[in-house]
């Protein structure tokens, strides 16, 4: 028998395979489409090139075929080589007459005759300050075609009027057959420019890919690919194109039907020869048809994805939801009855709508008993009255959770301390409708609380019964300051209360104050007592007390710096004091605070040395000196009690 575990990975399994399937199909049937619209939009666009291609090349070629059948005719007109014979005036005359006529009547820029050295004889723009007329046009290849007996056929930038233009030509014979002239017909093909401004990318090219025409003419006598050094300087000799530099815009020549990069930009160019000369029409359209159809099929396959897998899916997610929900009450449900901690539900009235058996053993009621039972129930009126005021306050502040300690009256009558932590509960329309909680037994922790504070306080008190025998074992050395370190004490812990300073610390302080001199145990007894000025050895007897002090508690296990403090206490912000001439925040802060007090408690008292100066000497000793050798922040403090609060030395 299959398990329940096994079989939710076998369902899971078939579900994964069938998606994958699935999307393996639609991904393939979409690469498929993507194909064929990418296909379909390059074969629109090479149809949409050659169809232009096709209407710019019947036009210009009819137009240059009309040229080349009228320069033929021209060749024969009985009043164009008497021209060239004679050279007489009226026969240069009737041959003027006859350019003019064709040059009128076929619309061309310049009708002309050139002798067999290649002379201008006659022309139509004789008038015209750019006349060709007594020029010698030899070195056009035109000339040179038609001196050979054949059709000449050029494109090139006129020399003289520098207009691009198509030139065609054919021999002069007399009527022996001999060779004697070259007629001459120039059409001017900026107007044939025009028709192709539509087509940005679109160029009518010489053999060596300079371009002649353009639907941009700042890209005129470029060229679309490299020209080597030999041609660039046949085509300069030859002044075909004028002085120009032939940039290239690509690497390599245009091939039809390939796509090339122009400007960051793909287009596919096509390529048509408009003469036998190698002349040819290139038109290039971007790619973005392309982009365009194979995203339409990325789209058709994302659709028919969403239309197909995502009903699959919400159904087989939602199917997993509603296995997890499930799964989820069953945990939830194991994991509360396995806690050792209550957890209930409440609610807003405090009755008890759900709960878990932890809860039962605390409270000591059976499941049936506690259904529905209100909290009031299991305590006094005193925390009941505790308990409303934190329901009420959670409810209306909307606080996560709020804990709270009260003492719970089980069944069978015992008093136990618990721990309950309650939070809102609401419904799906945001409603409160209760709460919910944690509640812990936690009376072993009160009673250990208990008996750890009282321990506290025992100790504290032999502690503080320790500290005021040490300092009575030294008054009884130095009777004559007797009372000196208790007042000391006293006004420390009062400075360091006016500067703010947390209780325990100020605890610490007292401490250290109390037994600050104990360090004298190790100064002979006469010289402590002695009613006269001290002399140097001892002074320096009297200066080792901080140290010695030291010695006596540093191995004693204070709650605070104890030692150190009694150690720093004759120490000076600026480094003059004893025993290690330590400067500002070097020194303790306790340190400092004792060492005000002692000051003033030195000056303003009697010494067997000297009668008492007052407390006005005293003050006015470390207002003097404040920030120098004594903490700013205590004196400060020292004085406000003093002269603003009314403290007495006692």
């Amino acid at each position: 028998m299959i398990s329940d575990g096994a079989g939710k990975m076998l369902s899971s399994r078939f579900w994964l395979i069938s998606w994958l399937i699935l999307l393996l199909l639609i991904t393939a049937g979409g690469w498929f489409v993507t194909g064929y619209l990418g296909d379909k939009a390059r074969q629109e666009i090479i149809e949409y090139n050659e169809s232009n291609i096709s209407l710019h090349s019947y036009h210009l070629t009819s137009e240059f075929d009309k040229i080349e059948r009228a320069v033929k005719l021209l060749s024969g007109s009985p009043w164009i080589a008497p021209a060239l014979i004679s050279r007489k005036e009226q026969d240069i005359a009737n041959a003027h007459l006859i350019l003019d006529r064709y040059n009128a009547g076929l619309g061309s820029s310049v009708s002309y005759l050139l002798d067999s050295t290649g002379m201008t004889v006659a022309s139509s723009n004789r008038d015209d300050s750019d006349s060709f007329v007594s020029k010698s046009y030899k070195f056009r290849p035109y000339f040179t075609q038609a001196v050979k007996g054949s059709h000449g056929r050029y494109f090139a930038l006129g020399a003289t009027s520098l207009k691009r233009g198509f030139y065609a030509s054919y021999p002069v014979r007399d009527g022996k057959g001999l060779f004697i002239g070259v007629a001459v017909i120039k059409l001017d093909v900026d107007a044939e420019e025009s028709h192709l401004v539509k087509y940005p990318y679109c160029f009518v090219i010489d053999p060596n890919g300079v371009i002649f025409l353009s639907g941009r003419k700042e890209m005129n006598f470029k060229s679309l690919w490299p020209v080597s050094g030999e041609i660039k300087s046949a085509l300069l000799k030859s002044k075909q194109f004028g002085e120009k530099e032939f940039d290239s815009i690509l690497q390599k020549e245009i091939e039809d039907g390939k796509e090339i990069t122009l400007y960051g930009k793909n287009y596919l160019a096509s390529r048509k020869w408009i003469n036998s000369e190698g002349w040819s029409i290139i038109l290039m359209t971007t790619t973005e048809r392309i982009l365009i159809y194979r995203l339409a099929g990325v789209i058709i396959t994302i659709l028919i994805c969403v239309f197909i897998l995502v009903p699959l899916i919400i159904n087989y997610k939602m199917s997993k939801a509603a296995e997890k929900v499930r799964e989820s009450e069953r945990k939830y449900r194991n994991i509360l009855e396995n806690i050792e901690d209550g957890y209930f539900e409440v609610d807003t009235g405090g009755n008890l709508t759900f709960f878990n058996d932890s809860t039962c053993r605390i409270i000591g009621y059976s499941a049936n008993e506690l259904m529905g039972m209100n909290y009031r129930a299991f305590t006094d009126d005193v925390y009941a009255k505790k308990i409303f005021g934190v329901f009420n306050e959670v409810y209306k502040t909307g606080v996560p959770a709020k804990a709270f300690d009260w003492e719970l009256i089980r069944k069978d009558g015992l008093i136990r301390f618990v721990e309950t932590v309650i939070s809102l509960t609401t419904g799906s329309d945001k409603v409160k409708t209760g709460f919910r909680g944690i509640v812990r037994d936690i009376t072993e922790r009160k009673h250990s609380e208990v008996e750890l504070n009282n321990s506290f306080l025992r100790l504290r008190a032999a502690l503080g019964g320790t500290i005021q025998a040490l300092a009575v074992t030294v008054e009884t050395r130095d009777p004559y300051t007797a009372g000196h370190q208790r007042r000391v004490a006293d006004l420390s812990r009062a400075i360091a209360k006016e500067m703010g300073l947390e209780s325990n610390r100020i605890d610490g302080i007292r401490m250290a104050g109390i037994i600050h001199d104990i360090g004298k145990l190790m100064v002979p007894s006469e010289t402590l007592s002695k009613p006269s000025i001290l002399s140097d050895i001892e002074y320096r007897l009297i200066k080792i007390h901080p140290l010695a002090g030291f010695n006596i508690l540093k191995d004693i296990e204070f709650p605070w710096p104890i030692a150190n403090i009694v150690l720093q206490h004759h120490e000076r912000l600026n480094g003059s004091g004893y025993p290690s001439g330590l400067k500002g925040e070097e020194i303790l802060l306790e340190a400092r605070i004792i060492a005000v007090a002692d000051v003033v408690e030195a000056i303003g008292s009697n010494r067997p040395y000297r009668p008492a100066r007052g407390i006005g000497s005293a003050l006015e000793e470390i207002r003097k000196n404040s920030g120098i050798l004594y903490d700013d922040a205590a004196v400060d403090a020292c004085l406000r009690l003093f002269l603003e609060k009314g403290y007495q030395l006692v």
